[in-house]
């Protein structure tokens, strides 16, 4: 039986091939394809079996497959393939049916509006001879529908239609030129005898398509590509019909008017557009054979290919695009046909034409215009033609046939390109491939250093690393090894280390050292330096790396073993430096060079894992994300290497004999990965001390995870590499105490690691034996799981699943269980007990307590929410049962009768639950919804009811503190969540009723009602619920629903979520009249539903829900509006829109939905803009947030703060490519819109208020996002151009932000070729205005937007607008002369555009600066601003708009101008003390200030104002710029009188934001400051002096922040010079004490960024402080200003640790101090002088001790770690000598430092809900305890016990002990251990001596200062027997409160 027969596909009248096709339509592609291949099958056995009918039937159906298929539908190849495959005899007949019904398609496409119709006759020629036997039956029909076709588009086409129209008419010219060029090339000589025989009058069908061509070629409407087409149909059809047709249309291309031949076939054709010339070119250059092109006419005057070059040539001097890519196209294609002709076949012909002709000069000038086009295809052209022109002119040089070396004109003319040119690099990158490096270094003598220095311009660096390559590769196989790393290699080096484009030039040298492996060894050779610098260590690292992947180090470790050499390369303290060094990457390089291996089974050196255990030591805390997960993978490749490489040393050890040499290596090793696996668990522990960051905790709980899976075996013990016990029992129980702290860990990833990684301990180590123990925990965490904070209920539930792991807890969860369990349940509780796991029965009972617990809730919550709210919130228990029930099988619960009956008891609660606080989250404002607000009488009485309800029962509900609104919605909307996803886990995990016919013992926990009932929660709770959490979290409970409905089988449930989806299509429809939608905020959750049921559909199968939601929505919204008499008619529509676009905006935002919302984009986009004209503000905001999602859909989230980010754009040319019906629709709204904006002049005084129509400004939001391409209107009418005039309308619009808006929408749309012509009409408009201001101010606004985005290539670009700022600026400074006539706002858009020209003057390189002007505009802008500032202008002239914004602009180009020009620097002061002046504004004022700052180099000030997102005061940053004002910043500083103004200024302001730029001024002339008088005249006018010292301290109390900011800055100035100076007697030691007081109040971790940063910068410039004795500090000053440098290195902002680092940089080493440092650091991993194999590897075995890193003479970047332990040794080196003391007692503060949490107010207070964030989330106390305690135990002796000696109260406060006194060190801790000590009786009595780590409050920071005192005591306790004693009696204490227990085990030495 054949396929048709099996699918029964024969029609009632027998016709079987149309039903076969009716069939495939019905079917998606696969199945399509299926049926094809069923079809191939039957075709072979009906061909084998000759069953003629059958065949004919077959070949039939595949012929309609191939005709009413796309061109690339996988069907039509498919169904050509098939026909093929028939046997010969059949294929005449197939190709008879096939071009039969190829013409039927014809003869009915008589509108020719089918495309696809003439892309059929394509497709035939598509590798199908069976095809072009149709069209050869049938060509002249076929060619005379081609003709006829184009006939009809000559007739129509027309500006009258619309770009739409225009566009599909286009797309059928196309395809039939297509199919023309085809046919006429194929069937060439056939064509050309019937046109001399006319057959079937070929003659009129040749010369009409002829003819039709030709006009198409002139017409303007048909794009490039067509055009090219046409020029081929041409060229072609000129020879068919005269045998010298080509050189005919030549001399017609070529306007040679002397031939006579065929007259009338000369009138014939002309080519009038340049395209149309172009195209003819084009087609000439491809259907006319080469040696035909290179012979010269018969006159002998003109060859043919010298006639088209200089043709394409002079066309592409258009400024036209798409006439210059296909000019560059043409020119590429010739000039290759030259390169092949001469240099591949050695052409007489070419080159006797080459040799009689400028052709090579003619092409090369065009090139050097064309490589610095901005369009890439022309570029890329034109490298291309110059490529082949190298060759061709070396190959004719060399051939003898030239004197000239054409190569050498080449290089000469790429000398005189400028260095701006990107021409000049492709050009050097072309020549280094065809004469290399030697040739050109004659003519470029720093072509190297050049080319390095380009590199690191973004826009140039691409360029210039292709050539830099090519040149250097060349050159290698020119010259010698020695002398290219000279000449290549040391320059990249140095370039590497200070570029900022770092990945370039990493390629650059991977590529380098794959043709030269020995560059590693001139890398290595700066090692021999005891010093190596960062940027040395850079380039070293960056080697190594490249060396290691090419397989290079292998080899040098084979060849020498040096022993302190890691693999004989680089010495191991480099390593261990660049470990520590300050770059990350460095750092990450440096692991990953000694980690990564081509081979896992590779071994490692003991050494290597020091380096190892040196980098985890200092990194990790580093709290960059990127870089501790690439750390984590780095252990993780650490850890995996070492278990794979000791399976062969294992087997070695056990396969050879004991003594044998290998079996000794392989047992070292073992051991040393045991040793090194040990400390790692042992120091991945000691990481989770009280105080640790986050980042550490976090990875180390991560490593201990990554040791736990890869060596941990069945039982769960953890193995070394060699299969023994790593740890013991007592080592467990401590590491499991520190664990269980981690439990309380605010991050729940934390809490997940700690979990995974208690569960794998043995019980005995967790002390579960202890029956109390259990009940504890228990106990703790159902009280957890009822606290009012959502953190502790995340922390009850991981203690509750973690008790429930251990079976020695089933005895009491039994007891507990049963005590609380009804009486219905009692008899059967056993049961669960029965063929289930101890898990399993555990988490039953667990679950039945805290639902019995959440029935308690739930009564009091019914009785009143908001004593429920206070004590028992309900949200904490439910997540706990969710949290616990998804560790279990859903499908083994349902079989379980007990489990079964608690989860629908479970379900049915969660109803009750939601019921009992839905009315808080359904109410208008839930945020502050209160029930007692409106019935406050049955509040009262609810409370007494529930209180004599608790009586004899559970106190634990008692509410003890005030409940507030917020703690109300807290409540209820977090219990809601919790409803939502757990009846969504339920749903989606628990077996669901089937009803399956014969299945009676079907296994099942939900049943068909219930599942109905769980869909009816989610749908009601998304439709009514306002709080955003409620439905956000009930959303994703209903996906997970709809997830499993949709894989449901055909049922009720499987059909639910269409019913759903219809019911709220349908209640959206209806509007106001289906009340229960909530219409206000954003729809609440309804665009939920729809998106839940649309996005979860996806997966299960095709979309067919989106398409039905999207064509009812976007119908919606497209319905005309008709006008109703019924008000509430009109509601409902709105209602239904605003719920429509709310929805829509939903489904257009998901990420999931992407690809299948794109067909809508175009209607959601046109819906939007209309929905701005909504009469309602609901209406309008939704089309707002609708047209919102659609524009990041289109064009991408937003990269960057700028708004117009290059990626978040896109062409014209493919946005309307993706979206055409939006280019009609968008020209006439906004043709419509431009007309409606209101328009006129400032003085117009109308009655009526100017509007704007409503689509106007989403019309220039999605213009602005548009640009031209470099190809629009190559296929394509649709241009932006059509956009600009009605734009240039709104120009003249009176709202401020229309003008704007268009000036920004208009700048994308101009395209560069007509860049500078655009702006010159501009400006010539600027001129001719005189009335309308409105127009001035927008046309000067698109002028300033203009010259803000300067188009490619920018330089070229800017020099040619340098040469126009002449004549733009002369005419129209009238605009700054005309006084009141030109509002103020005209001015400043003015003065903005004038700022603009005058920097890109400025930046000018070959232009002429025009001085004159400019000092002509100086000298303007300067009698403006003093009538501005003069007494009878400010008042009139502040009322004017834009007043004070333009006389800062005016004041801020007056002193660009006078530093550009070359003004004198008297002259600057003079005009800045004239602005510092009373009588100035303060908007000039505010100016001057900040240009003084500018000139001092503070690049931008943090009170600047911004005004339409430009900063006001950015002054340029050029080198010139900068150089220039270096010259002014001397005189500043010298010249008394800019000092003596701005004193006295300060003296007199009051204003904090003039306060604040005048400080920063006094403090940049601190010298002249100090120089002079501080006099201020008090209210009696008495002269007074102020002390400038006292002053400033003065302000910072009185003052907020940011003064008090710059106060300090100028204080540190005039410190630092008082050091630096001879003149220190106004520093007294009572300023000193002040300005270190300040230091310590300013590096708070609660002042701002500035702050602490200005408190670093500080310290950098005033190191003398801390390493040099001085008068006017004393010794405790110094060792607080320590103090505050070691905090700022611990600092949370990376911007403040850098800043602060360089402060160690700042001090200097001699060579005493460098020995000393160095005695405290010895015993380094390797030493120069001893054997490998004897060095000792513990260095790092002890606990506290960490990696001994080398000191080198000159310390560079390090890691703020590693600099925290260097800047204490210095101390410690520098203060102990002299004061040991005060040394001493620093070092214990250091230890002991104060958090700022005083009594931990924040944590303690029970109403607040959330735990108040830590202030610095980076700094830690123990690293730098550690090496305080270290030096402690060094410097301490009995002699510094007894000495007495005061210590100030400003040095206790650092601890938190200023309410103590303390005469010495003794006093000093004791001091600290009575407030501890009082600290925990305090907590004890306020908890009824309870002291639970999980209950307590405030029992963290209790835990950590404690460990701080005891990590004191325990390391001082050996000096003296004083401090033993009060060691042991603080441990005593500690451990009756049971504090002790959490940490003792880090407290061990």
């Amino acid at each position: 039986m054949n396929i048709i027969q099996q699918e029964r596909l024969i029609g009632e009248d027998g016709n079987s091939v149309f039903a076969f096709v009716s069939k495939l339509e019905q079917e998606d592609l696969n199945g399509k394809l299926s049926l094809m291949s069923k079809l191939s099958s039957s075709i072979e056995e009906a061909c084998s079996s000759n069953q003629a009918d059958v065949i004919e039937h077959y070949y039939q159906i595949n012929c309609h497959v191939f005709l009413s298929s796309e061109s690339k539908n996988p069907l039509k190849h498919y169904s050509a393939r098939s026909l093929m495959k028939f046997p010969p005899q059949y294929r005449s007949d197939i190709a008879s049916y096939l071009s039969k019904n190829l013409i039927n398609l014809m003869e009915h496409d008589t509108s020719f509006s089918l495309k696809h119709c003439l892309n059929k006759v394509s497709d035939c020629f598509d590798n199908f001879p069976i095809g072009i036997d149709a069209i050869s039956l049938r060509l002249e029909e076929v060619l005379l529908h081609i003709c006829k076709c184009l006939r009809h588009t000559l007739e129509n086409l027309s500006d009258d239609l619309s770009p739409m129209e225009q566009n599909d008419l286009i797309a059928t010219t196309h395809s039939a030129l297509r199919a023309a060029v085809i046919i006429l090339q194929k069937f060439l000589s056939r064509i050309k005898s019937n046109f001399e025989t006319n057959y079937l009058d070929a003659k009129k069908t040749v010369k009409d398509m002829l003819q039709a061509c030709t006009q198409l070629l002139n017409h303007e409407l048909i794009p490039m590509d067509s055009k090219l087409n046409c020029g081929l149909v041409v060229v072609i059809l000129s020879s068919v019909v005269c045998a010298n047709g080509n050189a005919l249309v030549l001399s017609k291309l070529s306007g040679d008017k002397s031939t006579k031949e065929n007259v009338s076939f000369l009138e014939t054709i002309d080519f009038k557009s340049k395209l149309a010339q172009m195209s003819v070119c084009y087609g000439l250059l491809n259907i006319i054979p080469l040696e035909d092109l290179c012979i010269c006419e018969e006159n002998g005057k003109k060859y043919f290919m010298d006639v088209i070059l200089r043709k394409l040539v002079f066309l592409s001097e258009s400024t036209d695009n798409n006439l210059c890519l296909g000019c560059s196209r043409a020119l590429q294609q010739a000039v290759h046909l030259l390169h092949s002709a001469t240099v591949k076949r050695s052409s007489h012909n070419c080159l006797e034409m080459l040799a009689s002709t400028d052709i090579l000069t003619l092409c090369i000038d065009f090139v050097w215009v064309a490589l610095d086009h901005y369009v890439d295809c022309v570029r890329h052209s034109a490298k291309t033609i110059l490529s082949d022109l190298v060759q061709i002119g070396d190959f004719i040089y060399n051939k003898g046939g030239s004197d000239v070396n054409f190569g050498d004109v080449i290089i000469n003319m790429v000398v005189k390109l400028p260095s701006y040119k990107k021409s000049k690099y492709i050009a050097l990158a072309v020549l280094a491939n065809e004469f290399g490096f030697k040739k050109l270094k004659n003519v470029f003598p720093d072509l190297v250093s050049t080319l390095l220095e380009v590199l690191e311009d973004p826009s140039m660096s691409s360029h210039a690393s292709n050539a830099f390559e090519s040149l250097m590769m060349k050159n290698f196989k020119e010259e010698n090894e020695a002398n290219w790393v000279d000449i290549w290699i040391f320059p990249l080096f140095n370039a590497y280390s200070k570029s900022k484009v770092c990945y370039i030039l990493e390629n650059i040298i991977a590529k380098a050292m794959t043709i030269c492996p020995a560059i590693m060894n001139y890398a290595m050779a700066s090692l021999k330096e005891d010093a190596i610098e960062s940027s040395k260590l850079k380039v070293i690292i960056v080697c190594l790396k490249t060396g290691a992947k090419l397989g290079m180090l292998d080899k040098v470790y084979a060849q020498t073993n040096a022993s302190n050499m890691w693999k004989g390369i680089i010495k191991y303290d480099s390593l261990m430096l660049a470990l520590v060094n300050g770059d990350d990457e460095i750092r990450l390089a440096a692991l990953s060079l000694i980690v990564e291996s081509n081979k896992t089974t590779r071994s490692f050196d003991t050494l290597e894992l020091e380096l190892v255990k040196c980098f985890l030591w200092y990194n990790i805390n580093s709290d960059g994300a990127s870089l501790k997960q690439k750390n984590l993978m780095l252990q993780k490749k650490v850890l995996t290497r070492i278990r794979e490489s000791a399976y062969p040393l294992m087997k070695t050890v056990k396969l050879k004999k004991e003594n044998d040499p290998q079996v000794v290596k392989a047992r070292r090793i073992l051991e040393a990965y045991n040793k090194y696996l040990k400390w790692l668990y042992i120091f991945c522990y000691k990481c989770l001390f009280p105080g640790a960051n986050s980042t550490r905790q976090a990875s180390a709980l991560e490593i201990l995870v990554l040791i736990d899976e890869i060596f941990s075996s069945e039982n769960g013990k953890l193995l070394g590499v060699d299969g023994s016990k790593l740890f013991e029992s007592k080592e467990h129980e401590d590491f499991a105490n520190l664990l269980l702290t981690c439990l309380r860990d605010s991050f729940e990833s934390n809490k997940n690691l700690a979990f995974k990684m208690l569960i794998r301990f043995p019980t005995e180590s967790l002390s579960f034996k202890e029956q109390s123990w259990i009940h504890d925990y228990l106990h703790v965490g159902l009280k957890l799981a009822s606290s009012v904070k959502p953190p502790d209920c995340i922390t009850a539930a991981y203690l509750l699943k973690f008790v429930v792991s251990f079976s020695e807890a089933d005895k009491i969860l039994i007891e507990e269980a049963s005590k609380v369990v009804s009486s219905d349940f009692l008899p059967n509780i056993d049961i669960i007990a029965k063929d289930i796991s101890f898990y399993q029965k555990n988490t039953f009972y667990i679950i039945w307590i805290l639902f019995e617990q959440l029935r308690k809730e739930l009564a009091i919550g019914n009785q009143n929410l908001l004593l429920a709210a206070g004590s028992g919130p309900m949200y904490g228990t439910l997540f706990s049962i969710r949290h616990l029930l998804n560790t279990l099988d859903y499908n083994e619960v349902a079989e379980n009768t007990m489990w079964k009956a608690l989860i629908l008891k479970l379900i049915t609660l969660c109803f009750e639950l939601n019921e009992a606080v839905i009315h808080v989250v359904n109410s208008s404002s839930p945020e502050g919804h209160l029930p007692m607000d409106f019935e406050p009488a049955s509040h009262h009485d609810a409370v007494k009811k529930v209180d004599s309800a608790l009586e004899d029962g559970n106190q634990d509900f008692i509410l003890k503190h005030p409940v507030t609104a917020q703690m109300l919605l807290l409540c209820s909307w977090r219990t809601v969540k919790e409803v939502s996803l757990f009846l969504g886990e339920v749903s989606y995990q628990a077996p669901i009723q089937k009803k399956i016919l014969g299945n009676d013992e079907e296994c099942y926990l939900l049943s068909e009602d219930l599942v109905l009932r769980i869909g009816e929660y989610f749908t009601k709770l998304l439709s009514e619920t306002k709080h955003r959490g409620a439905f956000e979290q009930a959303y994703v409970g209903f996906c997970q629903l709809c997830k499993k409905l949709w894989r449901h089988p055909a049922g009720i449930l499987s059909s639910l979520p269409k019913v759903w989806l219809k019911d709220i299509l349908n209640a959206i429809i209806k509007g106001k009249k289906s009340s229960k939608l909530c219409a206000t905020r954003r729809s609440a959750g309804v665009p939920f539903i729809v998106q839940a049921l649309v996005t979860t559909e996806i997966n299960v199968r095709q979309p067919t829900s989106l398409k039905e939601s999207m064509d009812i929505l976007l119908g919606l919204l497209e319905k005309t509006e008709t006008v109703s008499d019924e008000k509430n008619e009109e509601v409902d529509e709105v209602e239904s829109r605003t719920h429509a676009m709310n929805i829509l905006r939903a489904l257009f935002r998901h990420t999931l939905l992407g690809e299948y919302v794109i067909p809508y984009i175009a209607r959601g986009i046109m819906a939007a803009i209309k929905g701005f004209k909504g009469h309602t503000w609901a209406e309008r905001n939704s089309a707002t947030l609708l047209f919102g999602a659609l524009i990041i859909r289109i064009f991408g989230v937003k990269h960057s703060r700028e708004d117009m980010h290059r990626r978040n754009r896109m062409t014209g040319r493919v946005f309307f490519e993706r979206f055409p019906l939006l280019y009609d629709f968008i020209l006439e709204e906004l043709k419509v819109a431009s007309v409606a904006a209101p328009s006129g002049d400032f003085s117009c005084d109308q009655q009526l208020t100017p509007c704007i129509h409503p689509s106007l400004f989403p019309l220039l939001v999605l213009l602005s996002r548009l640009y031209p391409s470099s190809l629009e209107g190559t296929d394509s009418n649709m241009q932006l151009s059509a956009f600009i005039p009605p734009l240039k309308f709104c120009l003249k619009s009176k709202i401020y932000k229309i003008r704007e808006l268009t000036a920004r929408a208009i700048v994308p749309l101009i395209a560069s070729n007509v860049y500078i012509t655009h702006l010159n009409e501009a400006f010539n408009e600027v001129v001719s205005i005189e009335v309308d201001q409105n127009y001035l101010h927008g046309v000067l606004l698109q002028i300033s937007m203009l010259l803000l985005e300067v188009p490619y290539p920018q330089k070229e670009t800017r020099e040619c607008l340098s040469k126009s700022v002449d004549f733009w600026v002369s005419p129209s400074v009238k605009i700054l002369t005309d006084g009141p006539q030109i509002n103020c706002m005209v001015k400043e858009a003015y003065v903005r555009v004038l700022r603009h020209l005058l920097l890109i003057s400025s930046s000018s390189v070959n232009s002429f600066f025009p001085e004159v002007l400019w000092n002509n505009v100086f000298y303007i802008l300067q009698n403006c601003i003093k009538q501005f500032n003069s007494s009878s202008g400010i008042s009139s002239q502040l009322l004017n708009l834009g007043g004070t914004t333009w006389v800062q602009r005016a004041t801020q180009i007056l002193l660009e101008i006078a530093v550009i020009t070359g003004h004198s620097s008297e002259l600057l002061v003079e005009i800045l003390c004239s602005f510092l002046t009373s009588s100035c504004c303060v908007e000039c004022i505010t100016v001057a200030l900040s240009f003084i700052s500018s000139v001092f180099g503070e690049e931008g000030c943090e009170c600047n104002e911004e005004e339409d997102g430009l900063p006001l005061f950015e002054w340029p940053r050029t080198n010139d710029w900068l150089n220039r004002v270096l010259i002014h910043r001397t005189h500043f500083i010298q010249d008394h009188r800019l000092a003596y103004a701005a004193v006295n200024f300060l003296l007199c302001s009051s204003d904090s934001h003039i306060l604040q730029k005048v400080l920063k001024v006094v403090g940049y002339l601190a010298v002249s400051s100090l120089s002079i008088k501080w006099q201020k005249v008090n209210s009696d006018s008495v002269v007074i002096e102020v002390n400038p010292y006292l002053y400033l301290v003065n302000l910072w109390q009185s003052q907020p922040e940011n003064v008090g900011r710059a106060a300090f800055f100028c204080l540190s100035t005039f410190v630092h010079e008082a050091l630096s100076s001879e003149k220190k007697e106004c520093l007294t030691s009572e300023i000193g004490s002040l300005y270190c007081d300040l230091l310590l109040e300013f590096s708070s971790a609660e002042k701002s960024e500035l702050s602490r940063i200005a408190v670093a910068e500080a310290l950098v410039n005033n190191h003398l402080l801390l390493c040099i004795p001085n008068l006017s500090f004393s010794t405790w000053d110094r060792c607080r200003a320590w103090v505050v440098a070691l905090d700022l290195l611990g600092d949370h902002s990376e911007c403040v640790r850098e800043t602060a680092a360089r402060i160690f940089r700042m001090l200097t080493f001699s060579n005493e101090l460098l020995k000393s440092l160095s005695d405290s650091t010895r015993n380094s991993p390797v030493s120069n002088h001893q054997d490998k194999n004897s060095i000792k590897t513990g260095h790092l075995e002890s606990d506290w001790t960490g990696p001994k890193v080398p000191i080198v003479d000159h310390p560079g970047d390090m890691i703020p770690e590693r600099l925290k332990e260097l800047m204490v040794l210095y101390f410690s080196r520098v203060l102990s000598p002299v004061d040991k003391y005060e040394c001493v007692t620093t070092l214990l503060v250091l230890i002991l430092r104060d958090d700022g949490c005083e009594e931990a107010e924040d944590n303690v207070n029970e109403e607040r809900v959330f735990d108040k964030a830590e202030v610095n989330l980076y700094a830690e106390w123990l690293p730098l305890a550690k090496v305080c305690a270290q030096i402690l135990c060094e410097i301490m002796d009995d002699s510094l016990l007894n000495i007495t000696s005061f210590i100030p109260s400003s040095v206790m406060l650092l601890v938190g002990l200023e309410d103590f006194e303390a005469s010495s060190v003794l006093d000093f801790l004791k001091a600290a251990v009575l407030r501890i000590t009082k600290k925990i009786e305090a907590c004890e009595k306020t908890n009824g001596m309870i002291f639970n780590s999980f209950l307590t409050p405030g029992y963290d920071l209790i835990q950590k200062e404690a460990f701080k005192i005891g990590f004191v005591l325990s390391s001082l306790k050996t000096k003296s027997d004083e401090i033993l004693i009060l060691c042991d009696n603080f441990f005593q204490r500690l451990a009756n409160s049971e504090i002790l227990l959490r940490f003792s085990v880090l407290c061990e030495r």
